[in-house]
């Protein structure tokens, strides 16, 4: 007597909409639960803030004494004051922080409030930290490893849980088939969650494939 192989047909994996949906519809008080997430939110928000004010306070001072309207005692007294050392790397952190502080703001829904992450999110290429804004990686839960895992520094514990795979190429010295088969391949791996994809100059290469499908 044959036996019946058994099928196992993997339900499709819910999109992060329809997982929190699926969570509200067994939710038990939502008004009550909304107003928590609201005020969370907001408290969230608030230490970010609290955070860039901080670093810009001592940015303020610190580009006093480098025009000369304050002097390099008043430096001294204030960090003396609020339990800073000038020639640490944490005062370092700071002034870069306040640099980057207008971009912060500009993302504070999304920007963690730990000095540490903050200063770690600052040494990122540019277009590399709007696409992680763009695709919610970036995000105020993100840890300090989380981030190094993006600037190449992340310890080698964390890398023995992650793999990473560079794809390197020039446009000017790449076919148009190769270009077409490379974003095929990273529109496949888009589409599985488990697995985040991110490209250096994608417009460019958007534009190359334009290009190219105009000349054939």
């Amino acid at each position: 007597m044959l036996k019946r192989k058994k099928i196992n047909i993997q339900k499709p994996k819910l999109t992060t909409i329809q997982k929190l949906e699926n969570l509200k519809s067994k939710c038990t008080d939502i008004n009550f639960l909304n107003q928590c997430i609201t005020s969370y939110q907001h408290q969230t928000k608030v230490g970010v803030e609290n955070t860039l004010m901080m670093c810009d306070t001592v940015n303020l001072i610190h580009q006093k004494v480098k025009k000369g309207e304050l002097l390099e005692s008043d430096l001294d007294y204030f960090c003396n004051s609020v339990g800073l050392d000038k020639k640490s790397s944490s005062f370092r952190k700071l002034i870069c922080i306040s640099n980057h502080s207008d971009k912060f703001r500009k993302y504070i829904e999304r920007t963690p409030s730990a000095i540490s992450v903050l200063y770690e999110i600052t040494t990122l290429d540019p277009d590399l930290f709007e696409r992680l804004i763009k695709s919610n990686i970036l995000n105020q839960s993100i840890t300090l490893s989380e981030v190094k895992r993006f600037t190449n520094k992340s310890s080698p514990k964390f890398q023995t849980n992650a793999v990473s795979v560079k794809i390197n190429f020039d446009l000017e010295k790449t076919t148009y088939e190769s270009a077409v088969y490379i974003n095929q391949m990273m529109d496949y791996l888009r589409v599985n969650n488990e697995i985040r994809v991110f490209v250096q100059n994608e417009p460019g290469l958007k534009q190359f494939l334009n290009q190219s499908v105009r000349q054939v």
